[in-house]
């Protein structure tokens, strides 16, 4: 936690105690966390060498300290675990220690050599990895500053609020970016349907049943799926949003 993808700035220690390295931390979305009888872990030997203070550690997850604290409830991928994982005080011996100290970091980085890993996406860029053809580095967007997650949830606010009183579609994942200024004196209509021919042209045949003109249109699609805006001269009723509802294709529709 608190690190994201940027596997140098890693807060799990090892110290070492007489004969035995003791673990501490939290490791987070680890695949077989639970299930897993063994676990490579990269912790902190050398605060103060950065990238080269990591080391590399082999801890059987069997070993007192290593707690499975969490399971994600996935939408998908369920036959295996993604787990969050704490080390208290969780001992092992010297020999758990894979190559030296402070090598864990370089060790991660072969194992993308050796195809043992197929890639690596970053958001923080670093010399050692910018141009490395396995590692697809991203520039770090500060997400997780407290002023960065404040704007990201007044943005949540004001996109769902457009969407409820004006029908304007931002940010979608399926549908179209579809933003329409209001025209005054007019009803709004927002259409959600399938992206299949002369759909505007059913829904325009519709109003102009009813005696409606229509002030305003907009009409975009994405992939399958298509979102049409209407701001039509006079009041849409009940049964006529129910003509409209019942054209095939469409997905919803509604007043505002």
């Amino acid at each position: 936690p608190h690190v994201g993808s940027d596997a140098s700035a890693i807060r799990t220690s090892a110290t070492l105690d007489g004969d035995h390295w003791v673990l501490n931390g939290v490791k987070q979305f680890i695949t077989t966390g639970k299930h897993a009888d063994v676990a490579i872990v990269l912790a902190v030997t050398d605060k103060s060498a950065g990238k080269k203070g990591i080391s590399c550690f082999l801890v059987p997850t069997a070993t007192p300290g290593y707690i499975v604290a969490r399971l994600e409830d996935k939408m998908g991928q369920r036959a295996s675990d993604t787990a969050q994982i704490i080390f208290e005080n969780c001992r092992v011996p010297l020999d758990a220690l894979i190559g030296a100290p402070g090598e864990g970091y370089r060790i991660a980085l072969s194992q993308l050599e050796a195809g043992r890993l197929h890639a690596y996406i970053c958001d923080f860029p670093k010399n050692a990895l910018k141009n490395h053809p396995k590692v697809v580095t991203l520039p770090h967007l500060g997400a997780s500053t407290h002023e960065a997650e404040e704007n990201c949830a007044v943005m949540v606010a004001d996109t769902v609020r457009d969407f409820l009183e004006n029908g304007n579609v931002r940010n979608s994942v399926n549908f179209p970016e579809v933003v329409l200024p209001r025209t005054q004196s007019t009803t709004r209509l927002a259409i959600a349907n399938s992206n299949v021919p002369n759909m505007v042209g059913q829904i325009s045949t519709v109003l102009a049943g009813e005696k409606l003109n229509i002030a305003e249109l907009l009409n975009k699609s994405r992939g399958g799926y298509a979102y049409t805006l209407i701001d039509a001269e006079g009041q849409v009723g009940d049964q006529l949003l129910a003509k409209i509802r019942a054209i095939e294709g469409v997905l919803s529709a509604r007043t505002l």
